[in-house]
């Protein structure tokens, strides 16, 4: 008998071992429950903060797209109003000088506004939508309120820009839009995602590159059209090329002088002698200080070599 008692297992906490298991047992499943508890607590927490954060993002994006498409159509419309009145000859003296104090109100309310604006289009639409901002659309009315306060005049190729502007916030608009939708907004904008389809938004550039602004790449053009864009330096001359996709010419256009606010426009000819230019696909680029000399009408047998080159934008000639 005492043998068979001196082979039974010792218990660790002898006659307490039960109610000791017991006791730690619980505290171990409260403790580690506790815990378990408290982490998926916290997990709820975040992630309602992270709700609540998007729905925060979303709301301001939202009002950043009210007042910023608001403001862009409101000075087009202004401007257009000086322009047909510059047109007609008809309006009353009175008419004229409302549309021309209008016009200055609203021009005054986007200078003041212009960093803000700037700021908040990449903060919740990114960078490639403020450089649209800056680099397409921002030009284009600098250009016609330069024409507008030293001619006091109409001019048919002004109202051209004013419409050409007109599909740009048009598509500007609809870039935020979509962005909106898609929740690609604050730091979802800056992923790097692809730009909606049949949206154009101007890449982020480097201050010492000459970028076209216009006509943007995928455009559909008129065979005599216009190409546009910026460059680092003022006074300098752009010279464009354009080459008829699979076919080994490349036409150099006229030169444009780059004005003291860094943009330049000129003319444009799309041409390929002997073949139909409806649905032919050009491509077109910019340089500056060309290592060889360049003329208006040669073909050279390539791109030419520059100091400062564009980017390549392919467009393609309609009907019109």
């Amino acid at each position: 008998m005492a043998d068979q008692e001196d082979k039974e297992p010792r218990k660790l906490f002898g006659g307490y071992h039960e109610i000791v298991l017991l006791v730690l047992g619980f505290a171990l499943t409260s403790i580690l429950g506790g815990f378990i508890g408290a982490w998926f607590q916290q997990r709820g927490w975040d992630h309602q903060k992270a709700v609540e954060y998007s729905q925060s993002e979303l709301s301001r994006a939202s009002e950043t797209f009210e007042s910023l498409s608001r403001t862009l159509d409101r000075r087009l419309y202004r401007t257009r109003l000086v322009l047909w009145d510059y047109k007609s000859q008809d309006a009353p003296a009175n008419k004229r000088e409302e549309h021309k104090r209008s016009y200055s109100e609203v021009l005054n309310e986007w200078n003041e506004n212009l960093n803000r604006n700037l700021a908040l289009t990449e903060r919740y639409f990114g960078t490639d939508m403020r450089s649209t901002l800056e680099l397409v659309i921002i030009p284009k009315f600098v250009r016609i309120n330069d024409f507008l306060q030293k001619e006091r005049r109409y001019d048919s190729s002004i109202e051209d820009d004013a419409t050409n502007l007109s599909y740009d916030i048009y598509a500007f608009n609809l870039g935020m839009l979509t962005r909106i939708q898609q929740r690609q907004i604050g730091n979802a904008s800056q992923d790097g995602s692809s730009s909606p389809p049949g949206i154009f938004l101007a890449p982020s550039y480097s201050s010492e590159d000459i970028r076209i602004t216009a006509p943007y790449d995928g455009a559909a053009v008129n065979p005599e059209t216009h190409v546009e864009g910026r460059a680092p330096n003022p006074g300098s001359k752009i010279w464009t090329v354009v080459h008829p996709v699979g076919s080994p010419i490349y036409w150099v256009q006229g030169p444009a002088d780059v004005d003291r606010n860094g943009t330049w426009k000129g003319s444009m000819s799309l041409e390929w002698p002997g073949h139909d230019l409806v649905g032919t696909a050009f491509e077109i680029l910019s340089v500056a200080n060309p290592r060889a000399q360049l003329t208006e009408g040669t073909k050279p047998s390539g791109w030419p070599d520059a100091e400062w080159r564009s980017q390549v934008v392919r467009v393609t000639v309609n009907a019109g």
